[in-house]
């Protein structure tokens, strides 16, 4: 067991210290506005930490609109999931939450689905300086990372890698429609800042974009390149590793998993707090949306 884990262990060891967590962030220095009729004075609700409005008695408790209302397992689990899926190197699968925490697998993917939901919206700042650009395939035939029972369709994706001392500092991976000018752009406005000196493999067609965009264009075998060829191609192992049936609808959720964990893998404390608030922003049933 890690020191960061011990850590967690040792502030989170029952369900009560997690729901005043959750209180804490909902209600930040006791605030409350009633979701009903917008009165802000309120008293204790029938649950735990839950409140209630002094106007229209509205009892609303802490996982009440957030992506923990209707959890169907002890809150105390579902903190232990979240740590271990934004810390964990390797990633974990629903398979292996079930083993370890005695739940369904069915129940361990719905949940996990909604984390890695949350990690997507979770606001990161834009790629920016050297930034290596590519749209690759994540399924391909050739591939020899993965079997494939049947043939199954390629499905693109716009890798994007902020690149200092010929190593990946921070990365954005997105799921594309087709290797097209006209869905590129989109994707370098919202994710590359426009300072950002941008390099691309010439072998797209993408010239079209050095009309709009800082672009120099390089052979796959420069030494600049091989930062994004090695990234991508743990990024496909992973995935392989971890899901080797991951569906189109799913393939941007694991997306998301892998490079929040790689864009922040220094802080694994930050990380899990970091999700925590994202999925009590988010609505119930928001990442099913």
């Amino acid at each position: 067991m890690s020191n960061q884990e011990t850590i967690f262990l040792q502030r989170f060891n029952s369900n009560d210290e997690c729901i005043h967590y959750l209180a804490n962030i909902k209600w930040p220095n006791e605030s409350f506005i009633c979701k009903r009729c917008g009165n802000v004075t309120f008293h204790k609700g029938r649950t735990p930490y839950s409140r209630r409005c002094s106007k229209c008695k509205y009892d609303e408790s802490v996982t009440a609109g957030t992506m923990f209302e209707k959890l169907k397992f002890p809150l105390l689990t579902a903190f232990s999931i979240i740590f271990k899926m934004a810390n964990s190197g390797e990633g974990c699968s629903s398979a292996e939450l079930a083993r370890q925490f005695d739940l369904q697998q069915k129940t361990c993917w719905a949940f996990k689905k909604k984390v890695q939901y949350a990690m997507g919206k979770i606001w990161q700042k834009k790629l920016k300086d050297d930034v290596a650009v590519r749209i690759m395939n994540i399924y391909d035939e050739e591939s020899s990372t993965w079997y494939f029972q049947q043939i199954r369709p390629k499905q693109r994706v716009a890798v994007a890698v902020q690149i200092k001392k010929r190593r990946v500092e921070k990365a954005i991976v997105r799921v594309i429609n087709d290797a097209k000018a006209k869905y590129l752009r989109p994707f370098l406005n919202q994710y590359i800042d426009p300072s950002a000196h941008i390099i691309m493999m010439d072998d797209y067609g993408f010239k079209v974009l050095q009309k709009e965009y800082q672009i120099e264009f390089l052979s796959a075998r420069t030494k600049r390149m091989k930062p994004l060829i090695e990234y991508f191609a743990e990024l496909k192992y992973w995935i392989g590793k971890e899901r080797h049936n991951c569906s189109y609808n799913n393939l941007q959720a694991y997306m998301d998993e892998y490079n929040f964990r790689f864009n922040h893998h220094k802080r694994p404390q930050r990380n899990f707090e970091s999700v925590i608030r994202a999925m009590m922003k988010l609505g119930y049933g928001e990442s099913n949306t």
